[in-house]
């Protein structure tokens, strides 16, 4: 399998080092802006050479902005901004201070002259979080030459997390404006490293070849679709193609960067630019990624999956009044009254694309453009939709903070719901239910394929889907408290996994080939037979299904190899539970575990290109088999007997804290597994590993 874009250097570290030391609660990070002087600010057209000036920072639709310096294009702004986010820090690592200034005009109106924008992660993976004070240009990323520098902005950046010692700037700017610094001679203080397009040490065009997306967007119907590629060297986007989730954009976008740069993330953005608006899904590249990665790699085409978060505006503790009025109104807009995940838990489409990276140099320099691609580069997964049928036997959940739960399981945008169920005697929430997902994904029969052969849609060559399986969306498994008769439910937990890890199960004998199944007969599903089929399985129309007996409890008994099919322990695996600020839970709850297994049938190729209008349905296999629970493992048609002995050597404990008025404690240690009676050592009477009273051992 081609390396993924992910984790992204340093970002996905830093998300999953707050998310454990926070229990993935929202973190609170300060940002401290002291823009000190701008020099040489592009006058607008009519202003007569000066500007009315306004420095403005923003980051995440909150701005402060500095008074007007009135006919200026040099001036001493000599301003703190201050800015405290709350939020995961996934949103917050991805996203951007930038500083831009503004010609204010006759009518109170705010012209934008240039900006400088500087990523967080950069500054916080900075040495002590901070970008020392130094000159940057300001530049218009829209332009035609977005590296021009239309004016400069000497300024740091300090990023402090709550609770964390505090990063300072050891050296305070001058007190006078450097050209008016008394020297003698007198001279003029020269700028270095401001025009990257003459000085950049490396330049680069990267291209970006998108051909196609799959089903984008969140919950929508149709869009008008465009692509947008947004970097601190410059932004360009596609066309908007109408009314459609599954856009041909067949656009080759072309993006300049520049070293050294100030942002190291690269996003891409799907927009409607239709009635509804509005960003549909993202997606976030590293430019460390891409330029340390082989070339040949990224230059293949490949699908891209997007996940999102509903974010939740008014969950950002932040005043309403320090907000811009287009900010509020477009992030309001965004706000779904339905669930809200803080995770990246909800799927937004997927992109097809490629990457290529093309050294430019000061004569050759890097140029944004939209270049349409060669008809005969677009000819690609064309092919039928391969159908995926995916059966998922959800056994059993424990430790969950509810009186009553629900398993929905998520693949691209379809999911699938167990029935509520309510905790019994022994603390368990057992379904025992299997339920079934239907889907159709984008195939291509050479690229899908390249361990096969052949043109597989008619029929000819051989197929291994392990490719095929690889590229699949991840799988979502979401678990609910719900309330009176299921009318409403809450998220207490989830799980996210790529399918293959899905299908293999922590079984160590097991293999995720073992629960996939391609075709109706092994001998005659184009994979050679090794892969079996579900020919065994299959029922007659107005047969029914057979009750379980102890000879097959599940299955039919007079076909063995229906019995290792269905087996719904096969693959069995016990997931523990994520958890993230909008759960339904508190501070200090554990989200709790859900066992479950999978299996996926693939009808053969052929099968896939003769669906309606050419030929009939094709129908699930799993379907009539879905309607009997399975046994549970303490079920009489089981012959299952498995001892095991637990034992814990407890040695000793410090700093217990006291729950009693003496101020000491009085500690056992209990031991307690499933739903089996509760083990506790002795109890140390008056301890707790304070001066002059022993420890507990």
């Amino acid at each position: 399998r081609m390396p993924d874009y992910e984790p992204i250097p340093g970002y996905t570290d830093l998300c999953t080092q707050f998310r454990h030391e926070n229990n993935s609660l929202d973190c609170t990070w300060n940002i401290i802006t002291t823009i000190w002087e701008a020099r040489g600010m592009q006058t607008l057209f009519g202003n007569k050479g000066v500007n009315n000036l306004v420095v403005k920072v923003e980051h995440c639709g909150v701005d402060d902005e500095s008074k007007v310096f009135e006919q200026e294009i040099n001036t001493i702004v000599n301003r703190v901004y201050k800015r405290e986010f709350t939020g995961q820090p996934s949103t917050f690592f991805s996203s951007t201070v930038r500083i831009a200034c503004y010609n204010k005009n006759f009518l109170g109106l705010l012209e934008p002259i240039g900006e400088v924008s500087l990523g967080t992660l950069d500054i916080f993976m900075s040495e002590n979080h901070m970008v020392p004070m130094q000159w940057f240009p300001v530049v218009d990323p829209k332009a035609d030459l977005p590296m021009e520098p239309l004016g400069f902005l000497k300024l740091n950046c300090i990023i402090n997390t709550v609770g964390e010692r505090g990063a300072v700037q050891f050296r305070a700017p001058d007190d006078l404006a450097d050209w008016e610094l008394k020297r003698d001679p007198p001279r003029i203080l020269q700028i270095p490293r401001l025009n990257l397009r003459k000085v950049a040490s490396r330049q680069y065009n990267i291209k970006i070849s998108l051909f196609q997306g799959f089903d984008l967007g969140i919950s929508r119907f149709t869009a008008d679709p465009k692509f947008k590629v947004i970097s601190c060297c410059g932004i360009v986007e596609s066309d908007a193609l109408p009314n459609t989730l599954r856009p041909n954009w067949n656009t080759l976008i072309q993006v300049p960067w520049y070293e050294p740069a100030f942002s190291d993330l690269i996003v891409c953005e799907v927009h409607d630019v239709g009635l509804a608006r509005g960003k549909m899904a993202h997606l976030l590249l590293s430019w460390k990624k891409i330029i340390t990665t082989p070339p040949g790699l990224l230059k293949e085409p490949r699908w891209i999956d997007m996940f999102e978060k509903n974010e939740n505006l008014l969950r950002n503790q932040i005043p309403v009044v320090n907000k811009s009025v287009s900010s509020l109104v477009e992030n309001y807009i965004g706000v779904k009254a339905e669930e809200k995940y803080e995770a990246a838990m909800v799927y937004g489409g997927r992109v097809l694309l490629s990457i290529e990276v093309e050294q430019r140099s000061e004569k050759n320099e890097p140029s944004p453009a939209i270049i349409a691609l060669k008809p005969k580069d677009c000819e690609i997964w064309k092919d039928p939709m391969q159908k995926c049928f995916f059966r998922f036997q959800v056994h059993y959940g424990c430790c969950l903070c509810a009186e009553n739960a629900q398993v929905e399981f998520f693949i691209g945008r379809k999911s699938v719901s167990t029935s509520s169920v309510s905790i019994n005697d022994q603390k368990l929430f057992e379904f025992y239910q299997s339920i079934e997902l239907e889907c159709d994904f984008p195939f291509d029969d050479v690229r899908s394929n390249p361990m096969g052969s052949g043109r597989l849609s008619e029929g000819q060559g051989t197929w291994d889907p392990e490719a095929f399986i690889d590229d699949l969306p991840d799988l979502i498994v979401k678990v609910y408290k719900t309330g009176l008769l299921g009318l409403s439910r809450e998220l207490i937990g989830f799980w996210r996994g790529p399918m293959k890890a899905v299908l293999e199960g922590k079984d160590p004998n097991g293999f995720w080939s073992e629960q996939v199944f391609v075709g109706r007969n092994r001998d005659d599903n184009q994979t050679k037979g090794k892969f079996q089929g579900v020919e065994d399985i299959m029922l007659s129309p107005g047969d029914e299904v057979p009750a379980p007996t102890k000879k097959a409890p599940w299955g039919r008994e007079d076909r063995e190899e229906s019995i290792k099919i269905l087996n719904p322990y096969k693959g069995f695996q016990f997931r523990q539970l994520d958890r993230d600020s909008t759960c339904a839970l508190g501070p200090d709850d554990f989200a709790g575990f859900i066992g479950f297994s999978a299996k996926l049938w693939l009808p053969d190729r052929k099968r896939c290109a003769d669906i309606p209008p050419k030929g009939a349905p094709i129908l699930s296999c799993w379907r009539p088999w879905n309607t009997i629970p399975f046994p549970k493992p303490s079920s009489e048609l089981l012959d299952w007997i498995a001892g095991f002995e637990i034992r814990c050597h407890v040695y000793q404990a410090r700093d217990v804290p006291a729950r009693n008025p003496t101020g000491v404690a009085n500690a056992y240690v209990q031991l307690q597994y499933a739903h089996f009676p509760a083990k506790k050592t002795p109890t140390a009477y008056l301890t707790g590993g304070i001066p002059g009273r022993p420890s507990p051992r």
